[in-house]
């Protein structure tokens, strides 16, 4: 009995806790690069937590030195996401961009072209991650065509911490309505530090948001401002920020009052 079938004839049906996990780990990680790459299971119905570890192997083997059995695993995982059938394709595509950062250049802008151009959402969005935390001016405009297309959270945040300042000036008005409450600010703080006016867009649309940009810019509210604003924020989700805007403009009085109220009002339920 070879390496690879003692291990899944042996750990098949263990759970994944010590020691059993612990002499998995130490196992796994004697095999040879063939071996690691033949115990894994591209049918995914392999354990997770049995998967995690030989995919950690295959991480290590490949960013040592990477071989022909390498590039065989990573074509077959491709092919995997493409099979519309296939009901394990985020599990696959995650499994793809934890061998990614172990890749040749080459390799890795070969499988960004295929995700981003992926008609899966999920795919997508792997890309995007990617992009996130190793932006490449190259991908802007293609990821500008998925936010037209498909506007995601991961999306947005690629275009609000990667793209140019003069292009969000220039396109932050069809942004704008996908945009998160945070990611609204996110961008508007950015916008400010050209167009310090965009700040009075959110007075009566989003008082909060007001409040954060004029302490962002070192300035204060009045009291009666303050205390306006405070009175119809006793249920808002931002009651925090809102708070802590008080705090940084150092109106005292208007956090006592609002204090108090705000515990009588709390008392009543």
């Amino acid at each position: 009995m070879d390496k690879v079938e003692y291990i899944n004839k042996f750990f098949i049906e263990k759970p994944y806790i010590p020691p059993y996990s612990t002499f998995l780990s130490a196992l796994i990680n004697t095999l040879s690069p063939k071996q690691a790459c033949m115990m894994f299971d591209l049918s995914f119905k392999q354990s997770p937590d049995i998967r995690k570890v030989v995919v950690k192997k295959i991480a290590r083997d490949i960013e040592n030195k990477q071989m022909s059995t390498h590039k065989v695993l990573i074509s077959n995982l491709l092919k995997k996401i493409s099979i519309p059938s296939f009901p394990k394709r985020d599990s696959c595509a995650f499994v793809i961009t934890c061998l990614y950062p172990h890749l040749a250049k080459e390799e890795q802008k070969s499988i960004l072209s295929l995700f981003l151009s992926s008609k899966y959402t999920l795919v997508r969005e792997r890309a995007l991650k990617i992009l996130l935390k190793n932006w490449n001016v190259e991908y802007t405009d293609i990821v500008w065509k998925i936010w037209n297309k498909t506007p995601s959270d991961t999306c947005a945040k690629v275009i609000l911490d990667h793209f140019p300042l003069e292009f969000l000036i220039k396109n932050y008005k069809s942004i704008l309505p996908e945009l998160s409450d945070w990611q609204q600010r996110k961008l508007f703080g950015k916008l400010i530090q050209v167009d310090k006016n965009l700040v009075s867009q959110f007075k009566k649309k989003d008082p909060v948001t007001y409040a954060y940009f004029l302490t962002k810019q070192g300035k204060k509210l009045s009291s009666a401002q303050a205390w306006k604003i405070a009175q119809s924020h006793y249920n808002s989700p931002n009651i925090g920020l809102l708070l802590w805007c008080f705090g940084q403009m150092g109106l005292w009085d208007v956090l006592i009052k609002f204090q108090k109220a705000y515990l009588e009002k709390i008392a009543k339920y």
